[in-house]
């Protein structure tokens, strides 16, 4: 039996030209550095990508003397300065997030010059991963980008 799937192609079920999705060699996706960089079709994507995001995102800070002023820090509540310095951490990633998809905004209506860490913003978004620079000051993640952003 396994003989007979070999030489008719099919090993598992898998026909010749086929990979392991299933997909023939014209219905893979190209790898992107094959693809043309730059097309309007991505910036558009880009774009609308960035745009999403920021409405997603909280338009002010959390208010951190609030907080410590409703959770004050005592020894016998010593969560209230984890909260405290979780939320600090919060709006200083979503500050970074804000700034930089509005610098990249930016870029695209061509207000600015784009920099290295532009290019890598927009290879990022429009791969829909989480760029590098916000995984610095963030919690470690396997999602997409937009997972990410609904999990924040």
């Amino acid at each position: 039996m396994c003989a007979e799937l070999q030489k008719a192609g099919e090993i598992d079920g898998l026909r010749d030209g086929q990979d392991l999705t299933g997909r023939a060699p014209d219905e893979r996706p190209t790898d992107i550095s094959t693809r043309p960089s730059g097309t309007e079709g991505d910036e558009a994507r880009v774009a609308t990508t960035c745009r999403e995001v920021l409405e997603r995102l909280p338009s002010e800070p959390i208010d951190l003397v609030a907080v410590r002023l409703r959770y004050p820090m005592a020894r016998e509540n010593s969560m209230n300065s984890v909260l405290a310095q979780e939320l600090q951490r919060y709006n200083t990633l979503v500050s970074l997030i804000t700034a930089s998809l509005s610098t990249l905004l930016q870029s695209l209506r061509g207000e600015l010059v784009a920099s290295a860490s532009t290019e890598e913003l927009f290879r990022s978004v429009l791969l829909g991963e989480i760029p590098a620079r916000w995984l610095r000051v963030s919690y470690p993640s396997q999602r997409t980008l937009l997972g990410y952003i609904a999990d924040l």
